[in-house]
């Protein structure tokens, strides 16, 4: 079981968890080409991009919030 994924300073970076591993944070500066790797079926894997690109607004004035920013082409 792995809590935490730090990366930092990397180009290129494909991460495989096992399936007790699926509530892993990940906390990512400075990073691009980073997605994560999860089983699914019978030894088969499916890749889910990390978000390199973020939006961050005030919500109500009050609260700075910060998201994955989205690609319109999605």
């Amino acid at each position: 079981r792995v809590p935490t994924i730090q990366i930092e300073k990397t180009d290129g970076c494909h991460i495989y968890l096992s399936s007790i591993s699926l509530d892993t944070q990940f906390i990512t500066s400075k990073s691009s080409e980073m997605s994560v790797n999860i089983p699914f079926g019978d030894g088969e894997y499916k890749e889910f991009p990390i978000a390199e690109q973020f939006k961050t607004y005030f919500k109500d004035g009050k609260q700075l919030v910060t998201v994955p920013n989205e690609s319109s082409g999605v």
